[in-house]
């Protein structure tokens, strides 16, 4: 075994006995921690929940309280207004002298259990003239004859429910004679002021009389129009508008039904299916809930007898569903009607006595169960108790003592994240983790060490290979034009007068290298001192604009300056400004590409003297432009690569703003060019601040 082995294997043993093993202690005991609190914190949450239950318990009793005090101490003819005022009421029966339950309020539909008894009024002048208008119209198939008959017969009719007899005979001659306008005009009227007569059969007008108009107007061509009175007739049937039996409820839905089927067969549906299919769900729902109501009024009677000995409190068991109910004493000012009793939306009473109960409380999810277990309502979230308990803790409470049903809440998982965070397992937790950060920490800490250590010294690298070229460049071109001129080989006086200015451009060039690369290392080193002054910034800008237009002029550039004058006086050290003006404008013409203009703009805006430099070149990708003010650093784009320069423009002319105390911010996208802004407050400090080492 090498040296190098045996000093690896010594670190690795240190490792593992002075940090491994006592980390790995240290998580196991914080383990067993967070188990005995978890613990600990399901109990006292079945305690909170358990209080939250008997609270929602007695919010469920108040509650049907309330509203058998209301239906009690109100008039038989106000029931119904009673059952729209309270959405936990389904509906209001009574309870006839044999003991049998009739209900006498509902929401919705409630079937009758045999046609309304109706004695029409006899009159025998008016009997004897529709007898003729039905033989004219039947046997004699005299259809105009029988029409004035008709409308002889409605003028004399003794009664409402007479005169509607009158008008549907008129109504449908007028359907044979072809005169649909008039047919589907008295269809209309029969059924919207002569919808809920009474009848010798018991059958109200208002369902046949929109069935007739609906297929008057299909007649005519009007799908629409058709379409639009079927739907209103199933929405009016689904509200329960008609005291109807429950056959003569399913012949008019069926019958409706059917032509709106017949018209989907012939391609014209209705003018929204959906609308059509949320309806005849509806119609479902109401019908059974009519069925359950006629099956309670079976069922009830037994059960009545007991909860009148007992609690008042009852279950009906119907085909369709339980029905909780509540029987209520007469009270004492009693008008002699009998017990009253209600009928229980369950989910409904749970809703509300959620509500007003959980009001900026903790949230939890609520199941509602029938006795077998099905599911009849949850939370409005949709969650429901299905499975394992959430977060452990769940209660379970018979709601209103209504014994097949039971009411599950339990804590929403999303509240548990508070509670760790504050309780005392939390400190196990914290330990863990602030074991496992500081590991992590110091593994990250020394590899960011070591990477930032090798790409500075490749970047230094870099650095001088750079100035290297960018020094060799402009001396080269100096030693060749000065030995030209030296030896004499100058063809022409022009040609020597070109040869100077390219001297003094590579000189002037090459002292700018200088000069940052000295100003850079001065700002390192923290020996930077700056020379504050009231300065004009509009005649920094056309100065540095001037001199940096000739001297690329040749290369055909255009700088261009916008001063948005008067530009308010700034303190300012004018070298360093000036120094990084031109380096802003020296980048943008080495990154213009093909469009050869640079802007130049000076304005105040949000108490800030604003200098930008905007080029319309290859410009910078977003992961670029954060990375642009590092020392060294040069964009991984080739193009970008190509321009000469030595990362350390930008570098400096940050450090120099950051002196002054105020910002410089970049905004570029690929191929639309960038804007170098430096942004001066105008009344910040009276002199810039000392460079100091970044």
């Amino acid at each position: 075994m090498t040296l190098r082995d045996d000093a690896r294997t010594r670190i690795l043993l240190y490792f593992l006995l002075g940090i491994a093993a006592p980390s790995g202690l240290l998580a196991y005991l914080a383990f067993r921690g967070i188990q005995n609190d978890r613990a600990l914190v399901e109990r006292e949450r079945r305690l909170q929940l358990e209080h939250t239950a008997t609270r929602i318990d007695g919010a469920l009793e108040g509650l049907l309280e309330d509203a058998g005090q209301d239906i009690a101490s109100s008039p038989l003819d106000s029931l119904e207004a009673i059952v729209a005022r309270w959405p936990l009421v389904e509906a209001v029966f009574t309870v006839d002298p044999d003991g049998a339950a009739r209900v006498v309020a509902a929401h919705g539909l409630r079937f009758q259990r045999s046609p309304a008894d109706y004695t029409p009024v006899r009159d025998d002048s008016f009997e004897a003239l529709l007898d003729s208008a039905v033989t004219l119209e039947l046997r004699d198939e005299a259809l105009a004859r029988a029409l004035s008959e008709y409308e002889r017969a409605s003028r004399l009719a003794p009664d409402a429910p007479a005169r509607t007899r009158a008008h549907l005979g008129a109504a449908r001659v007028e359907r044979k004679l072809g005169r649909l306008d008039a047919a589907a005009a008295r269809y209309q009227m029969l059924a919207t002021e002569f919808g809920d007569v009474p009848s010798s059969n018991g059958m109200p007008p208002g369902p046949s009389a929109a069935l007739e108009l609906a297929g008057v107007l299909l007649q005519a061509g009007d799908t629409a129009g058709g379409s639009r009175v079927l739907l209103d007739l199933y929405a009016d049937l689904a509200a329960g508008r008609w005291a109807l039996t429950q056959a003569r409820f399913d012949l008019v839905a069926g019958a409706a039904g059917a032509k709106l089927d017949s018209l989907n067969r012939a391609g014209h549906p209705p003018p929204d299916p959906a609308v059509v299919s949320d309806l005849a769900v509806r119609l479902a729902k109401e019908r059974e809930r009519a069925l359950a109501l006629l099956a309670f009024e079976e069922r009830a009677a037994p059960l009545i007898a007991d909860a009148a000995r007992g609690s008042g409190r009852f279950v009906v068991n119907t085909p369709e569903r339980a029905m909780p109910a509540v029987l209520l004493r007469p009270p004492p000012n009693s008008r002699g009607d009998g017990h009253r009793g209600f009928i229980v939306d369950l989910p409904a009473l749970v809703e509300t006595a959620l509500a007003l109960q959980l009001q900026g409380g903790e949230p939890i999810a609520w199941t509602l169960r029938s006795g077998d277990g099905e599911v009849l309502s949850g939370s409005p979230e949709g969650l429901t108790l299905e499975g394992p308990a959430i977060d452990g803790a769940s209660v379970t409470l018979t709601p209103a003592t209504f014994a097949p049903m039971t009411l599950e809440i339990a804590p929403l998982a999303s509240s548990s994240g508070g509670g760790f965070l504050t309780s005392r397992r939390a400190v196990y937790f914290y330990a863990f983790v602030l074991l496992a950060g500081i590991l992590l920490f110091g593994l990250t800490l020394s590899i960011r060490t070591v990477s930032r250590e090798l790409q500075l010294v490749r970047m230094k690298s870099d650095f001088v290979s750079t100035v290297s070229h960018e020094f060799k460049s402009p001396l080269t071109a100096i030693r060749q034009l000065a030995e030209a001129l030296r030896s004499g080989r100058v063809p022409s006086e022009e040609r020597r007068r070109e040869y100077h200015e390219v001297l003094a451009q590579q000189s002037e060039r090459l002292s700018r290298l200088v000069d940052n690369v000295l100003d850079f290392a001065r700002l390192e080193a923290g020996r930077a001192e700056l020379a504050p002054r009231l300065v004009d910034p509009a005649v920094l800008v056309e100065d540095a604009v001037s001199e940096a237009g000739a001297r690329v002029a040749h290369e055909g550039f255009t700088i261009r300056t916008e001063l948005t004058r008067p530009l308010p006086h700034v303190r300012i050290d004018p070298a360093a400004m000036r120094q990084a003006l031109d380096n802003l404008i020296d980048n943008g013409v080495k990154y213009s590409g093909d469009a050869r203009e640079v802007e130049v703009r000076g304005f105040q805006e949000d108490g800030e003297l604003v200098l930008a430099v905007r080029d319309h070149g290859v410009g910078m990708k977003p992961e670029e432009t954060a990375r642009v003010f590092e020392r060294f650093y040069r964009g991984g784009d080739e193009l970008t690569r190509a321009v000469k320069g030595t990362g350390l423009g930008l570098a400096l002319v940050k450090r120099i703003v950051d002196a002054h105390g105020g910002r410089v911010l970049v905004a570029s996208a690929p191929g639309e060019g960038s804007t170098f802004s430096i942004r001066l407050p105008v009344n910040g400090p009276s002199a810039p601040q000392a460079m100091e080492r970044s």
